[in-house]
């Protein structure tokens, strides 16, 4: 690979690796320091253990051993880790309440996560193994930056009266998870096997997550026959949103598979046809609209490689699958924008949304209106700073939110800007959501072959970053950490560098390669 400002790659790895390894210590120190300074505190939690607290930890641990096998491994795993390993896990480690303890569904969230723990192990343990074979490091400039905005968020937090050390320190996981992020990426090289292995890994770690939804909502919550199919990870609607980005990779591959006589199309089909499916279920109206604006713009972009006459099958096949499982999704959609919104958005502009009559039908819209208009207020109270990370919850009341109850901005966009501000809010959507399409472009303008068989790398955030228009999405640490890992790729990956690389030609099925495990 080019040693360019443009992938991020820094020219000395073994100084860069030094640096990285002094930023890493000093992040997690300070978590360290935040945890003894709020010990004590009524939102602070030492640690709390039941049963499924203890089978996560050796699901966990055997697959942290499992990865530390090879360095394929450790790619295929990444994902399963991170989605499909229970969230429970964390609560064996200090944590700090994410709303107020009076707040029905407040729960507490871990200063550092199982997260930390996996990508922390592969980065030491095969970046030492790998030894001089390592394709470069980030550029330590970047990794300055984030860590110089972290420090700002945290000095705040800790000297302001109006905002929470604690509260700030568990919610630094973004900032964690983007450092994290930018040294998985410089760990050896296996460029093209990286995306494709963490495909199939995502598509592994999908299918266990959505065999645990159908036990949470069977035994948890009173059956599919009168609830939504909702994750214990994830919930209903992000869970919903997740499906249906992960349901459109699949899509995106079996379509490079198809193109290129793979056996494997069959399996990346069904695939396709399971992840939409258990989307419906979730019955979430926004993941059934991206995932079809997705496949329209799919289309329409590779044209003159995928027939646009192929689409229409699919769209029927998305109906014919939602009217035997009962969702209603697509079907009413029309009658929703047609009859309901309207409504809904005159109820908005009255003076005080709280007071519109909410009905069965408008409730879910009208609270994100009554949502929306405060997280706006809030940045145009806080527009430098926000109102801190962490914070949301504790603030809402002000701004005529008067739900006691954990939520969030039901936008991820919003969210971001309210939380830390015009600057560091717009940065963390760039990142995580402009990326993934700006390299799309660029690669559309260089190589639309090339783009064909990198669409379903990309394709994850894009379509995330749609159905974050109605729900936080990345408000769910497992969805950030998926989105700035792939951010983060796409960074490095740019379209000339992917031409040059055999590993990802030869995976690509469009040349052949040699590379070795480690």
């Amino acid at each position: 690979m080019h040693n360019s400002p443009d992938n991020l790659t820094a020219n000395s790895p073994g100084r860069s690796d030094t640096l990285q390894s002094a930023i890493f210590v000093l992040v997690y120190l300070t978590a360290a320091i935040a945890i003894m300074l709020e010990w004590g505190n009524e939102l602070f939690q030492s640690y709390y253990i039941d049963g499924v607290v203890l089978v996560s930890a050796v699901y966990f641990v055997l697959l942290l051993l499992l990865s530390s096998h090879s360095l394929r491994l450790f790619y295929l795993l990444t994902p399963v880790v991170v989605i499909s390993v229970p969230n429970a896990i964390n609560d064996l480690l200090p944590a700090y309440a994410m709303a107020p303890l009076s707040d029905l569904g407040a729960a507490h969230f871990a200063f550092f996560t199982h997260i930390d723990l996996y990508l922390l192990f592969g980065i030491i343990f095969h970046g030492a193994r790998s030894g001089s074979e390592r394709p470069g490091a980030i550029n330590p400039i970047w990794m300055l930056v984030v860590l110089a905005a972290y420090l700002g968020g945290y000095l705040y937090a800790m000297w302001s009266d109006q905002r929470s050390l604690g509260g700030f320190a568990v919610w630094a996981f973004q900032y964690r998870y983007i450092l994290l992020a930018m040294a998985f990426v410089s760990l050896p090289s296996l460029q093209g096997q990286r995306v494709w292995l963490m495909l199939w890994g995502l598509y592994l770690a999908t299918l266990l997550n959505i065999v645990e939804s159908i036990l949470f909502t069977e035994f948890r919550l009173g059956g599919l026959s009168e609830h939504r199919l909702t994750s214990g990870n994830l919930g209903h609607n992000a869970f919903g949103n997740y499906l249906a980005a992960v349901a459109m990779v699949s899509y995106a591959h079996y379509s490079s598979a198809r193109r290129m006589e793979s056996p494997n199309q069959w399996v990346l089909a069904i695939f396709f046809l399971v992840f939409t499916s258990a989307a419906f279920l979730t019955d979430t109206r926004m993941s059934a609209l991206a995932l079809l604006a997705s496949l329209i713009l799919f289309h329409l972009a590779f044209y003159r490689i995928v027939r646009l006459s192929a689409l229409v099958p699919v769209v029927v096949a998305m109906f014919v699958l939602m009217s035997p499982l009962g969702i209603s999704n697509l079907q009413n959609v029309g009658e929703y924008v047609g009859e309901v919104l309207p409504k809904v958005v005159d109820e908005a502009q009255r003076a005080s949304v709280n007071d519109a009559p909410v009905t069965t039908e408008t409730a879910t819209t009208q609270t994100r209106m009554i949502l929306w208009r405060g997280a706006w207020q809030m940045i145009q109270e806080n527009p430098l700073y926000g109102v801190g990370a962490g914070e949301w919850n504790f603030v809402k009341s002000r701004y005529a939110i008067h739900w006691d109850t954990m939520l969030d901005s039901h936008n991820d966009y919003l969210h971001y800007l309210a939380c830390s501000g015009l600057i560091v809010g717009c940065v963390f959507i760039l990142f995580l959501y402009a990326t993934p399409w700006i390299t799309a472009l660029k690669l559309a303008y260089q190589d639309r072959m090339l783009m064909f068989r990198y669409c379903p790398f990309l394709v994850f955030s894009i379509t995330l970053s749609m159905c974050s228009l109605s729900n936080s999405n990345s408000h769910k640490h497992q969805i950030f950490t998926m989105l700035a890992l792939f951010a983060m790729m796409a960074l490095r990956y740019r379209a000339e560098n992917v031409a040059e690389d055999p590993g990802w030609r030869y995976c690509a099925g469009i040349g052949e390669g040699n590379v070795s495990d480690e």
